[in-house]
């Protein structure tokens, strides 16, 4: 009996002395726990400006907008085209842009003589003048252009730069001229659109002899760049030519205006005739 109840008591004395050994270290994990939670808690409230971390989409979107940008100021740049042939293309749009801004001024001075009687710096038949001018030299030096580029196919075809390719590189150099001469026979927004359309297909001609190697690797670029510019001066030209106010469309207003004042005329007299109508009516029945 006595050695049960031993083994009883140092049973409850060792489940005491675990029970009070082990409870600090129950309490020590409960409070690193909460530690650990309010530290969380605090450098979340601290820290605000990661709700507003822009996410993984918004930063792909904009490197691939960096990445267009810089596209373009590469090919803007035209870094690889040699200087001489850069310079004398630049020269070349020169033309373009004196015809096409100066039909912008003069169209904006015609305009300006329509509504005030006079024109601001040319008298309305001056500026007529002038645009009958400029508008033919814009186009022939388009049909010239056009022709030339043709003809860059005819010199890398007899210096036989990428191959020999007979008829397949040759048949620009003529199909070229076929395009662009005709159009100055054609009324001017014809002929400035024909021509628009002719330097993107000769652009597109030139692209893809690039490709093929009958072109140096600068070249398309080189043609795109120019390209644009030359599309860019013949819409402005046309915009231009599009907002003058033409004789017989002052004829037309004036005619509509006269219809006009016709009809509000007509009006008025049937009114009166029905008010006199109705007076002599209200006086019969009065007598």
């Amino acid at each position: 009996m006595v050695v049960p109840l031993c083994l009883c008591h140092m049973r409850v004395f060792s489940s005491k002395s675990t029970t009070v050994h082990t409870s600090p270290d129950l309490k020590n994990q409960k409070i690193e726990g909460v530690a650990k939670t309010t530290k969380l808690e605090s450098s979340v409230h601290q820290n605000p400006e990661s709700k507003n971390a822009p996410n993984a989409d918004d930063v792909e979107v904009m490197g691939a907008m960096k990445a267009e940008l810089q596209t373009i100021k590469d090919t803007f740049s035209l870094r690889d085209v040699p200087r001489d042939s850069l310079y004398i293309g630049i020269a070349g749009i020169l033309p373009y842009a004196a015809t096409s801004l100066s039909t912008i001024y003069l169209a904006w001075d015609i305009n300006h003589a329509d509504l005030y009687g006079s024109g601001f710096l040319f008298s309305p038949e001056m500026a007529h003048h002038l645009l009958e001018l400029i508008t033919p030299i814009q186009i022939g030096y388009g049909a010239i252009i056009i022709s030339f580029l043709g003809a860059v196919h005819w010199g890398l075809e007899y210096a036989g730069f990428g191959g020999r390719h007979s008829y397949r590189r040759l048949m620009y150099g003529v199909i070229a001229p076929i395009i662009a001469w005709p159009t100055l026979l054609m009324p001017v927004e014809t002929a400035l659109i024909s021509q628009f359309l002719a330097f993107n297909y000769m652009y597109f001609v030139d692209a893809r002899a690039t490709v093929k190697g009958w072109f140096p690797p600068w070249y398309s670029i080189y043609r795109f760049v120019l390209t644009f510019f030359v599309g860019a001066t013949i819409v402005v030209s046309l915009i231009g030519r599009g907002q003058i106010v033409r004789p017989e469309q002052n004829h037309l207003k004036s005619l509509q205006e006269k219809a006009k004042s016709d009809r509000e005329y007509q009006l008025a007299d049937s009114q009166s005739e029905e008010n006199v109508r109705r007076e002599v009516d209200e006086s019969s029945e009065e007598i």
